[in-house]
């Protein structure tokens, strides 16, 4: 079977790249008030988690539940507060995070100026010598809008591969 064709440029496919590359660069160091510059004013940002399910409840129960659904405003507010350590006990001393992206593919979005991205993340969160470190894996279904010559997260739906989340708080940005 053939690998299907998207209707994107080689120049698009690039961009899309470029603006997760640098994305996780801004997360990994800390520069989460330039993020924000990244984002759409009416960006949906959201982490989901599978729930536990037997064979019997698969047809009826949730497939997923939400750990957090955000809008600009919410995470304008935490990053407020993961920039100011005084503001948050869960991240001090500071975290220690790497985000590896990969596996992406990029579509047309519903509109002509977007793109639709699907990628796969693996973040590394180290908390010091107290607490063992932890890995986050997740698949990420972005939208992102084409404005003025660069692009915008418009929206986000991450969902982790973990059942339960094992680390004590979810301070990180996805």
């Amino acid at each position: 079977m053939p690998i299907p064709k998207t209707n994107i440029s080689d120049g698009e496919y690039r961009a899309a790249c470029e603006f997760l590359i640098y994305e996780a660069r801004l997360f990994d160091q800390h520069r989460y008030l330039e993020w924000l510059e990244l984002i759409s004013d009416d960006i949906h940002y959201e982490l989901v988690a599978p729930t536990v399910q037997s064979a019997a409840d698969a047809t009826t129960a949730p497939k997923t539940v939400p750990l957090f659904s955000e809008n600009r405003a919410s995470l304008q507010t935490r990053i407020e507060q993961l920039a100011n350590p005084a503001f948050t006990v869960s991240e001090s001393p500071p975290s220690r995070s790497r985000h590896f992206v990969t596996n992406i593919w990029v579509e047309r979005g519903g509109q002509a100026d977007q793109l639709a991205v699907f990628s796969n993340l693996l973040v590394y969160r180290g908390r010091g010598f107290d607490l063992p470190p932890h890995f986050f894996p997740i698949v990420r279904n972005d939208i992102l809008n084409q404005v003025d010559g660069g692009l915008q997260l418009e929206s986000r739906r991450a969902e982790s591969d973990e059942h339960i989340i094992g680390s004590r708080s979810i301070t990180l940005l996805i």
